[in-house]
């Protein structure tokens, strides 16, 4: 089960979406996961090995932290600007420090934040940290008497202590000498008790012992791991003539299950610190494992997850996703083998509801089979909700512009046209194919065009402010001149830098003939004043006429 068990971690290492590395303290990568690999470009084994920032080019403050982290034994998180390829990234990092074998490491988790929103689609995958392979182990045979000489021993066992003894011997020289000038192991214990009693147990009752894992220290002081089989040398009459001693070399195997068990400590503890839950499925539908945020996000304590249907888990129901007609990832990896992306609304303990986004991947055995699948689950409540408010604010400002009787143009920098509403369609007489990609100065007379472009230089230049109702001249479609009133602003990113111009125009050709038409009259009552000067009252009466129609003016203007 823990061959298993430690199987299933390094399939959900290799499955994880984040980007991993463990550097050392000369800043050398001792471990990079295949998402890292993908990130710089390079394969696996080319990382191990290289200096971080010959593949992260460091920006101030980096490598500061890194000994931060070191130092205090603390961990940190932080965003950091990276470039790969000539693009540019910020990625947010958690380094934590690892202490392996007396050695202080720091892992390091990478999760690309770039754009926020699809940064939470992806959520974080870590690479298979144990490949480790367990050998064959030998057996070496030793034949003691009674009075524990060594009678005979074979060339396997020789070479046993040659090699992991230290000890410089030959067969001819050890036969004929006393187990103890080779061997401590008459003054060793084994759980409390000597084997020097276990060798008289074997002489004096006949009794076969077996001994496994035991740590020896041979003569030269090497320590190494055995498995003994002692049992009695019987002679022809059946007496107990001495004791034959088999031995198994089991160092490098002891050794071996204490890296994997660090191994498989080291893999809890990245799992752990995700952020986003993970959790493995059986083809039944059986949850076997799942990580601490999985548990804060169900609501639920593990003991209450582990073995469970992940339906019952996730939505609190009896049936499966595929019975309510939903795409169930599990099903579809199964039924596919190919990794699947879903989001469902998830369920806690209390009742409440979360958005949930499941990333779903195959577990397979040595023969290719799909026989689970990890989930990795990001709760995405907060961007669900703000992608439904970004849709109906989008929806909202399409039906406003759609619905205004006005000209909306909006242009880049360089005067070429990005949106031309419905309203400019109807005034202009130009269709929005027909003018997207164009130049908005194409339609100006030479005198307003370069009015149009010192309206703009003046926004550039202070971008706070706004130019409203411009007296414009403008090119209709059928070459006819229009009178209009434009309000001109700037276009911002999400950083604020200016990208280009929104205009909105107003039809004022009535306003402009209504206001021709009142200075015409202000100028006839102004011929009848000149000639009724010498008559006081009738004076005022025309100078307050000529005051309102003035008014009426600036009123048409929208100076008032």
């Amino acid at each position: 089960m823990k061959d298993a068990n430690f199987k299933l971690w390094k399939d959900v290492v290799e499955n994880l979406d984040e980007a991993v590395h463990v550097i050392n303290r000369d800043f050398k990568i001792v471990l990079a996961n295949r998402r890292l690999a993908e990130l710089v470009g390079l394969q696996k084994e080319e990382i191990t090995g290289k200096k971080l920032f010959e593949l992260f080019p460091a920006e101030k403050g980096v490598e500061r932290e890194y000994l931060e982290v070191f130092n205090s034994g603390e961990g940190l998180r932080t965003t950091e600007r990276m470039v790969f390829g000539g693009k540019e990234y910020y990625m947010r990092t958690t380094k934590l420090p690892l202490d392996l074998k007396g050695e202080r490491l720091v892992l390091t988790i990478i999760r690309d934040v770039t754009d926020e929103e699809l940064a939470k689609k992806e959520i974080l995958k870590l690479k298979n940290f144990s490949d480790s392979i367990f050998e064959s182990i030998s057996t070496g045979i030793m034949v003691l008497d009674r009075d524990f000489k060594i009678r005979a021993m074979n060339a396997y066992q020789v070479e046993h202590m040659r090699r992991f003894g230290k000890l410089n011997i030959n067969r001819e020289e050890v036969i004929g000498k006393h187990f103890s000038e080779i061997s401590t192991l008459l003054e060793e214990e084994h759980r409390g008790e000597s084997f020097r009693e276990l060798f008289r147990r074997v002489l004096e009752q006949g009794e076969v012992i077996k001994i496994y894992n035991h740590e020896h220290r041979s003569k030269a002081g090497a320590t190494v791991y055995l498995n003994f089989t002692l049992q009695p040398l019987r002679g022809a009459g059946g007496e107990i003539e001495g004791v034959v001693l088999l031995s198994e070399d089991a160092t490098e195997k002891a050794m071996l299950e204490q890296e994997v068990e660090q191994s498989r400590d080291f893999l809890k503890r990245i799992l752990e610190s995700l952020g986003q839950g993970v959790v493995v499925v059986d083809r039944e539908f059986r949850i076997l494992m799942c990580n601490t945020a999985y548990t804060e996000m169900a609501g639920l304590s593990r003991e209450e997850i582990i073995g469970k249907k992940c339906y019952e888990v996730a939505h609190l129901r009896q049936w499966s996703c595929a019975e309510e007609r939903e795409l169930c990832p599990a099903v579809e990896v199964f039924s596919t083998g190919k990794p699947v992306k879903v989001v469902h609304e998830h369920r806690r303990k209390d009742g409440s509801s979360y958005y949930a986004e499941v990333n779903a991947y195959p577990l397979r055995n040595d023969r290719g089979e799909v026989v689970q699948v990890i989930e990795m689950v990001n709760d995405i409540t907060e961007r669900y909700e703000l992608e439904k408010k970004l849709r109906e604010t989008r929806d909202f400002l399409n039906n406003i512009v759609k619905s205004s009787g006005d000209a909306i143009v909006a242009t880049d920098l360089e005067g070429r046209i990005t949106f031309w509403s419905q309203g400019a369609e109807n005034l202009f007489g130009y269709k929005a194919k027909e003018m997207l990609g164009g130049s908005i100065y194409d339609l100006y007379p030479e005198e307003f065009k370069v009015k149009r472009k010192r309206m703009e230089e003046f926004l550039l230049e202070y971008p706070e402010n706004a130019i409203r109702n411009y007296r414009m001249k403008i090119y209709k479609k059928d070459g006819k001149l229009v009178d209009i009133s434009l309000s001109l602003s700037l276009l911002k990113d999400a950083k604020g830098e200016p990208i280009g111009m929104v205009g909105i125009s107003k039809d004022i050709t009535r306003e402009v003939k209504a206001e021709e038409e009142l200075k015409r009259k202000i100028r006839e009552l102004e011929d009848f004043y000149n000639m009724a000067i010498g008559r006081e009252i009738k004076m005022i009466e025309l100078k307050n006429e000529i005051e309102r129609l003035r008014e009426e003016i600036r009123r048409l203007r929208g100076e008032a």
